[in-house]
C-alpha cells in the first residue's frame, strides 16, 4: 500500500510522530477530562519530541542552531498558555497557544530541513 521509500522516511520520524500523537491526546484530555490528565500526556510528547531531536544530532552532523530556542520559547509559550488561570490571567490564553504553537511546529521544520542538508 506505502512505497519502501515512504515506509523509510516514517521509520526514521517515528518519535516525532508519537509525540505529535500524544500532543493531540493531551489537548483533547484538556478539553475533556481535566488539566491535570492533560499535563502527563503532554510531559511525554516533549519527551518524544526531545528524544527525536536528540537522536537525529546523535545519528548526523547536525549542529544546533536557533531552532533551539524557538522550540524552548515556544514550549513556555504553549504551556503558559494552556495552564494559565482564565480569571486571573492578563490575556486571552489563545494569544500565547497560537504564538507557541507557530514557534514549535517552525522549530521542527527547521530541524528537519537541516537534517536533510547534513
Amino acid at each position: 500500500m506505502f512505497s519502501a521509500k515512504f515506509k523509510a522516511k516514517a521509520k526514521k520520524n517515528i518519535l516525532l510522530y508519537i509525540g505529535l500523537l500524544f500532543l493531540y491526546i493531551a489537548l483533547l484530555t484538556r478539553i475533556f477530562v481535566s488539566k491535570q490528565v492533560s499535563l502527563f500526556f503532554l510531559a511525554i510528547a516533549i519527551c518524544f519530541k526531545l528524544a527525536f531531536a536528540f537522536q537525529r544530532i546523535k545519528k548526523t552532523t547536525y549542529k544546533v542552531g536557533y531552532e533551539l530556542v524557538l522550540f524552548i520559547v515556544g514550549l513556555s509559550l504553549f504551556l503558559t498558555g494552556v495552564y494559565a488561570p482564565l480569571p486571573d490571567f492578563i490575556c486571552s490564553p489563545f494569544l500565547l497557544i497560537i504564538p507557541g504553537l507557530a514557534m514549535k511546529i517552525s522549530s521542527v521544520v527547521i530541524l528537519i530541513r537541516k537534517l536533510k542538508k547534513a
